[in-house]
Order: structure tokens, then sequence, then C-alpha cells
């Protein structure tokens, strides 16, 4: 761990970084495959989705956007400001949840010398 020494034989702090995966990895959601069917794009379905499921349907969207000959309909529009608003919520949430993880994990490894997590 460059800078650092690794967080071996502290079984309190790889506990703790664990949790935080697994934090992250919910906040994040699993691999979303497009969700376009052929009735056109879907909209959000929770009201606070995973990061993955926003990227995913925003690319969506911006392929059919680049595709078309025409304009885009209004049901593209409609789904496109409903995502983006999505998008949003859900960067807001991950910005939270950075803070709160780095606010509650920071002092424990400052305390066994350990690097703090930074966000890049």
């Amino acid at each position: 761990m460059p800078g650092g020494r690794p967080a071996t034989g502290k079984p309190e702090i790889l506990a703790a970084l664990v949790e935080t995966t697994a934090k992250l990895q919910s906040a994040a959601g699993r691999e979303a495959e497009a969700d376009f069917e052929s009735l056109g794009p879907t909209l959000p379905a929770q009201e606070h989705e995973p990061l993955r499921r926003v990227n995913t349907a925003l690319t969506g969207l911006l392929a059919v956007a680049e595709s078309a000959d025409l304009a885009p309909s209004l049901d593209v529009l409609a789904a496109t400001e409903r995502w983006q608003a999505a998008h949003k919520d859900a960067l807001a949430g991950w910005k939270n949840l950075l803070e709160q993880i780095r606010a509650g994990l920071n002092p424990r490894l400052e305390k066994e010398n350990l690097k703090p997590l930074i966000a890049k």
C-alpha cells in the first residue's frame, strides 16, 4: 500500500472496509442491461434509482436520440427529463453516502496510522 501501511492484522478495520464496500456496491446497483422495450423507453421505477440503472437508461436514450432521423419523440423527451432528475438524485445520494463513509471511517483509519479515504 503506497504511502500507508496495509490493514493486515486489524480485523475491525478490515471488517469496516468490507462493510463500506458492500454499501457502495448497493448504492451503485447491479449491472444494468438496456431497458428499452419495443414500446419505447422506460421511466424510473423507483423513487431512488441506483447509479448504474440511471447511467444505462441515459445512455440508451442518447443512442435513441442520436440514431433517429427526426427530432426525438415526446416519449423520449419525457423519459430523458425523468431520468435526468433520477440522475441528479442518484448523484446527490452517492455524494451523501461518500461523506457519511468518510466521516465514520477516516477517524478510525487515522487512529491506526492508515491513510484516510479520499474521493477523486
